[in-house]
């Protein structure tokens, strides 16, 4: 009987040599599919981006001959865009509906709270007390500590960095940082658009009354209605939401002509924003006279809005909409990616400025920041960046 052959079983080293000898011809086989067919795949991504470039292309030109023919309407494109936006945002706003109704149930809970505990001494119930209620705390004791870091992170800039922070479903009191009046460049824009929604709420103004643009009217720096035709009409709502989102100076300017810019600062007075002055139009002085405003009368505006109180809920909800379009998302939106935010920038020569609400399900910031004597855009964005995440890691 022949026995069969033995079969010896591979030693350690063999087995390794083995498996690498299989690792290798896996990583071949993986490699040969990456390499079959690149002209392929290059021939799809440039044709993807070609149609891409051809829809863009086309849209544009769509927009554009149907502004020329209808000059006063919203093209059908607008409309598609701004109802796609709309559903993405459609989550901020129930959010913050939420948010300042349970500001607002707090508030008054705490208010019950205190009277039925006033009661209860003046009466001498000896019954033992219910657990306190949770209400808006008062939060001086890490604001101090806020406040250190913020001098350490600003160093050499503190003299001319202004900070304004508050957490409003946890404190009442803000954090103030060097508050003072500057010249705040676009955030003046603000206290324009609340006192226009003010005028729309008491029946002085229609947001659908449309305003022409004149040469007169067209000033430089941001904004693009310097590209649009001489004697194009917009409506006012139209025009705020240039004046916000794009910071455009030429709308800022005809809202300032239709409203009267002594309005505009008589009802900034009215309202107790006792730094706050509109003295110029945008891009134009006034033999020599600035527009000021400071992080306390910018937060203080932005606090009313929060809470639906500057003018009243549905325009307050209007005016956040116009801010969380805001395009120009280089400060606080940038710094604080996990957060709903709703902002508004100022930028000029010297002066750099940012200021919105941001929620989270952590909590909720209202912040303003604004250094007067900005050298390097990049450098102030960088350091306010650092202000926004540690104001942020404090919730």
């Amino acid at each position: 009987m022949v026995k069969p052959p033995s079969i010896n079983a591979p030693t350690k080293k063999e087995r390794r040599e083995l498996q690498r000898a299989l690792a290798h011809h896996r990583a071949d086989i993986e490699t040969q599919k990456k390499r079959s067919f690149p002209w392929l795949k290059k021939a799809v991504t440039a044709t993807a981006l070609l149609a891409t470039a051809q829809t863009i292309l086309c849209l544009g030109i769509a927009e554009y001959l149907w502004q020329k023919q209808n000059p006063n309407k919203t093209s059908p494109i607008r409309i598609a865009f701004q109802e796609s936006s709309s559903a993405a945002q459609k989550g901020l706003w129930e959010h913050w509906k939420d948010l300042t109704s349970a500001v607002r149930a707090k508030q008054a809970g705490g208010e019950v709270e205190a009277a039925a505990r006033g009661a209860q001494k003046e009466h001498g119930s000896a019954a033992k007390e219910s657990p306190r209620t949770p209400k808006i705390a008062e939060r001086g004791s890490d604001q101090e500590a806020l406040r250190a870091d913020f001098s350490a992170i600003l160093a050499q800039k503190a003299p001319d960095c202004a900070i304004f922070l508050l957490r409003p479903r946890e404190e009442q009191e803000p954090l103030l940082y060097q508050s003072r009046a500057m010249q705040p460049a676009s955030m003046i824009k603000l206290f324009i658009l609340a006192f226009a929604m003010q005028q729309a709420k008491d029946g002085a103004l229609s947001l659908a009354e449309p305003l022409y643009i004149t040469e007169e009217n067209i000033v430089g720096g941001a904004g693009r209605l310097t590209w649009y035709d001489r004697d194009k009409q917009l409506t006012i709502e139209q025009l705020l939401e240039r004046m916000i989102t794009d910071s455009d100076n030429t709308a800022t300017n005809i809202l300032i002509d239709r409203l009267g810019m002594a309005n505009i600062d008589r009802y900034i007075r009215e309202q107790g924003y006792s730094d706050t002055h509109l003295q110029h139009k945008m891009m134009l002085t006034n033999q020599g006279l600035p527009n000021l405003s400071s992080v306390k009368d910018i937060g203080m505006l932005l606090s009313r809005i929060y809470r639906g109180e500057c003018v009243d809920y549905a325009h307050d909800e209007k005016m956040l909409q116009i801010l969380a379009r805001q395009k120009d998302k280089d400060c606080l939106p940038s710094a604080l990616p996990a957060f709903l935010v709703a902002n508004k920038t100022g930028e000029i020569t010297g002066v750099y400025a940012d200021g919105g609400i941001a929620w989270s399900d952590a909590g909720d910031l209202i912040l303003v920041v604004m250094d007067g004597n900005c050298r390097d855009r990049q450098e102030t964005i960088a350091l306010f960046g650092q202000i926004v995440q540690r104001a942020a890691a404090s919730l």
